[in-house]
């Protein structure tokens, strides 16, 4: 069994130390030059409370034992009320002793990689030479589809707070707010002003339009494509095949990370804190029925939940499973990461945006670098695993992948 501690702390501020800590972040906000609402200072508050504590109670548990590994706090804030805030704070945590009994190797894996056959490979090649975008420049107004470059000065409240750059955005139509909608309809050195929901005002300049035309690729023109590194056909077929065995051996390693994982929590027995997965499984309760437009609908599925009946029994079953695979995977996530130094670097997560940018395959929209550091660090941990359980698979897969671990 894989067992885990619990460090705890409850904080009370009474109602005179809770006006005392407000006047104090009264103070500090306004040394920022910052405006705040009454909401805006108790928010502040409880945060660097809950902060302060979090710091001192993980700064011992360091001290007793520095590779521990810890499950995301429970922080539960009673109040405010007339008589101030309490706030109660969990932190489960497995001891080092205890990770080291958890066992990832020998796993029983039945996952094979297969390469994209050639024959794909070609058939591709042959269409996308047919009619490839290529960017021409557009003297008429931008429509959907159009590659933008533009410059904007940000302002709030008549004072500016920004510039952008020659910042390059793909125009689409959009429901909610966005520059990439906004833009549309405008032509080269037009200047235009355009207000977010937030009260930010955009005053944009129009510096460049392209717009993609079908054509069909040769040695002659290839160059119009304007793809690093690729001179003619030939290079431009070995960028097809490199990218898409990148793309393959990418998803493949996402996929099977999930099954080693399962794989994992069945070869372990790891003991849960059920006061985590409560604490999550009303989380995701909440989540599922936020999005539940209609209200009386969404009182019902609530009713359902806490009666454990109908459509609410299924919600809180499919919650309680999403929490318990959350946990594994934070957990599992930290213990790998942390016994075999896997780690995202600066320079591997600016490269693989780099890669993206002009790869064969679109990037993924709203893309953050958080986001790419998790996928990527799962990337690494899935090879790892791969390394040490499916030595022959790990082999194709690097290959395509164009990395190592």
């Amino acid at each position: 069994m894989i067992n885990y501690k619990e460090k705890k702390a409850n904080i009370v501020l009474d109602s005179k130390s809770w006006e005392t800590s407000k006047t104090k972040s009264i103070i500090e906000l306004t040394s920022q030059g910052k405006k705040s609402t009454l909401s805006d200072v108790e928010v502040y508050t409880i945060n660097k409370t809950i902060n302060s504590k979090l710091d001192e109670l993980f700064a011992k548990l360091r001290q007793e034992d520095p590779n521990f590994v810890a499950i995301p706090p429970i922080v539960v804030v009673d109040g405010p009320d007339k008589n101030g805030v309490k706030i109660d704070i969990t932190i489960t945590h497995y001891p080092s002793d205890e990770i080291l009994k958890v066992d990832y190797s020998n796993l029983d894996i039945d996952f094979t990689y297969k390469p994209v056959p050639k024959e794909f490979l070609d058939s591709s090649f042959d269409k996308i030479i047919a009619e490839y975008p290529i960017l021409a420049t557009a003297d008429d107004a931008i429509v959907e589809g159009d590659v933008v470059t533009w410059s904007a000065t940000r302002s709030l409240k008549n004072e500016i707070i920004g510039e952008d750059k020659e910042i390059r955005t793909k125009a689409e139509k959009t429901d909610q707010f966005s520059l990439n909608n906004e833009i549309i309809g405008h032509k080269v050195n037009e200047q235009f002003q355009a207000t977010a929901p937030d009260g930010v005002t955009f005053f944009i300049t129009i510096l460049d339009i392209k717009r993609p035309v079908p054509t069909k690729l040769t040695d002659e023109n290839i160059h119009l494509a304007m793809l690093p590194d690729v001179n003619s056909l030939n290079d431009f077929k070995e960028k097809i095949a490199k990218d898409t065995a990148k793309n393959n051996a990418s998803n493949f390693l996402l996929r099977y990370y999930e099954i080693a994982l399962d794989a994992i929590v069945s070869k372990n027995e790891i003991s849960l804190n059920e006061q985590n997965i409560f604490h999550s499984t009303n989380n995701h309760i909440d989540a599922i029925l936020s999005n539940v437009a209609d209200p009386t609908h969404r009182q019902m599925l609530y009713e359902q939940v806490v009666h454990e009946t109908g459509e609410g029994l299924k919600i809180l079953k499919r919650a309680r499973e999403n929490s318990i695979a959350s946990y594994h995977l934070v957990l599992i996530d930290n213990i790998l990461g942390g016994n075999e130094k896997i780690s995202v670097s600066g320079e591997d997560i600016e490269r693989e945006i780099e890669y993206m940018d002009y790869s064969m395959f679109p990037k993924p929209e709203n893309l953050d670098k958080e986001e790419l550091f998790s996928i990527l660090m799962h990337q690494k941990m899935a090879l790892y695993l791969m390394k040490i359980n499916n030595p022959s698979q790990y082999e194709l897969v690097k290959a395509d992948l164009g990395f190592d671990i």
